[in-house]
């Protein structure tokens, strides 16, 4: 079931979570691995299920189990832009793990990213950068909020730690480099804007938006969020 997490492996994550199941492993944790990997698959419908299923099976000590699970069904719900259900199921996460740092992240880029409370999403990535200081992904989080509320230098401070502390071999690493060219953008920097724009293309970023930006030499914003810092549907493992 460990192994099965990874894109394209769902189908060995059910057959997997099927044998455990018969086996005696019919519990929330069997759920857990099987819906996450559903969902690292975009298979959310079947997902859903099975968190539903692992919900069921939760007694009321089962606080941990039952923060994954809803916050697995925000990230989907997240992925589907369906907002208001998004924000439903990481509140009910809240109340289970208000001091998980993946979830407090996830729930603060979102509100960013859509238009939400820019103030409680300042209030949760604080409180995610606190518990996890050294998280670029949470960092560069806190640096998105203060670019939606304007404040452009505030915003670069932590954007350059953010790109200070990333690994640039990892896969995900354009969002940032994007990221930081939108700041540089807005605070004036043009030419440092187009070079880091260039570098989010090097590593892999594809978007009409972004090649737009580098063709105009400007900051255009991208209404439909393609781009996401959020962290992975991956809520096995990551401290809940």
């Amino acid at each position: 079931l460990k192994v099965s997490l990874r894109p394209g492996r769902s189908a060995d994550a059910l057959e997997a979570g099927h044998k455990v199941i018969e086996r005696g492993g019919d519990n929330g944790n069997t759920y857990m691995y099987i819906s996450n990997a559903l969902a690292i698959d975009e298979r959310y419908d079947e997902a859903e299920m099975y968190i539903h299923k692992g919900l069921e099976r939760c007694n009321e000590q089962s606080h941990a189990e039952k923060a994954v699970f809803y916050t697995l069904l925000g990230d989907i719900y997240s992925a589907r832009d369906i907002l208001d259900k998004c924000y439903q199921y990481y509140d009910s996460a809240m109340i289970y793990a208000p001091d998980n740092a993946w979830l407090l992240n996830n729930y603060a880029y979102k509100l960013a990213e859509n238009g939400g409370d820019l103030l409680k999403a300042e209030t949760m990535s604080v409180k995610a950068m606190k518990i996890s200081p050294d998280n670029p992904t949470y960092i560069d989080t806190y640096a998105w909020i203060m670019f939606k509320m304007e404040s452009y230098f505030i915003a670069r401070v932590y954007m350059e730690q953010a790109i200070a502390k990333l690994d640039v071999n990892a896969t995900d690493v354009a969002i940032y480099y994007e990221h930081y060219g939108d700041i540089l953008a807005m605070s004036g920097d043009v030419d440092g804007a187009v070079e880091q724009w260039l570098k989010a293309q090097e590593a892999g970023g594809d978007s009409t938006i972004l090649r737009k930006k580098i063709e105009l030499k400007q900051y255009i914003e991208d209404e439909t969020n393609s781009t996401d810092n959020s962290s992975d549907t991956t809520g096995v493992g990551n401290g809940m």
